[in-house]
């Protein structure tokens, strides 16, 4: 049974009717369900469709998304991108074309299965993986979409898949890059609540990260800057919720090449300020799609301050510089 806000409901609805697609994915059962590989990637590759995914899961009476799960009972996980959050559904499973699909990235692998299969669903579901006509994806596979082509065009067969995914490609992925760090700037004597020890004092950080992420599926280049505080002794970083009352920057640039196709370059500059609702995270992500980067170079200065309600702001605290590369 789903539970949700009707306040919720009716602002995302306006969002989805604002959005104009010619097609969109249903809410088929349980699942998220693309009719072809081409509308889900009109969808993967544009992270502002993000709200109409949500608007169809939270429309459904019987979808619920792992975007969903989270807001339900407040899940922090960082496992999967966002997009993979508005798709997948709690078994981690959805649907494109004619084959229902498990993004099982806890064992690092895709199960992908012709939804018209005796039991196809619960084979997912139990990881059946001698399942007849259970196809499974190393969790580095660059080429699900295609396999999913070919398989709609009887090229390839559930008996033959592992001979196209073993074939030599002219231009191969590009690996999993991450450059993260949680970095303290302020140090202050306040009295600190929590933390198993009785002596106050408060250290205030920002968690930052670049990533390229691999998800069979769905590929995308992300960074990110969270406002966190902790006590300074006994308290834990890496368990602490976000810190809302800071500003934040983000000045990035990238270069990359899908399946070394045409060099992209692109630039960013972004602020979010406490004092106009800001949450204390901000985050850019410079790619998103279904296929994979052959090449990216992807760099990210972060910067983080308490605003005074002064004028005069202060400065903003500089991070360290992040980097992830691969191919250049």
């Amino acid at each position: 049974m789903k539970y949700f806000k009707a306040g919720l409901l009716a602002f995302v609805s306006i969002i989805f009717s604002n959005i104009s697609f010619s097609q969109a994915p249903t809410a088929t059962e349980n699942v998220m369900n693309f009719s072809s590989v081409s509308l889900y990637e009109s969808f993967a590759d544009d992270e502002n469709t993000l709200p109409s995914l949500h608007s169809i899961a939270i429309q459904s009476g019987t979808l619920t998304t792992l975007a969903e799960l989270q807001w339900l009972v407040e899940d922090n996980d960082t496992l999967h991108p966002d997009f993979l959050k508005e798709v997948l559904n709690t078994d981690y499973i959805f649907q494109i074309g004619s084959y229902l699909i498990k993004i099982d990235l806890y064992n690092n692998r895709g199960l992908v299965i012709l939804s018209s299969n005796t039991d196809a669903y619960l084979s997912l579901q139990s990881n059946d993986l001698e399942a007849t006509g259970m196809m499974v994806l190393n969790g580095d596979e660059e080429f699900g979409l295609e396999l999913l082509e070919e398989l709609e065009k009887n090229a390839v067969t559930s008996s033959n898949y592992d001979d196209f995914l073993k074939a030599a490609r002219a231009c191969g992925g590009a690996d999993r890059r991450d450059d993260k760090q949680i970095e303290p700037w302020a140090e202050t004597y306040e009295q600190c609540d929590g933390g198993g020890s009785s002596t106050n004092g408060i250290t205030y950080g920002m968690d930052n990260k670049l990533a390229y992420q691999k998800a069979i599926f769905f590929f995308s280049l992300q960074s990110k800057i969270r406002s966190i505080k902790w006590c300074t002794f006994g308290g834990n970083p890496f368990t602490v919720p976000v810190y809302t009352y800071a500003d934040l920057k983000l000045i990035g640039t990238v270069k990359y090449r899908k399946r070394c196709g045409t060099e992209v370059n692109q630039s960013e500059n972004m602020l979010e300020l406490a004092q106009e609702w800001g949450d204390g995270v901000l985050h850019w992500r410079a790619y998103s799609g279904g296929r994979s980067l052959s090449h990216f170079d992807f760099n990210v200065d972060f910067g983080i301050r308490i605003p005074n309600g002064n004028p005069n702001v202060p400065a903003f605290i500089p991070s360290r510089h992040y980097r992830i590369v691969y191919g250049y």
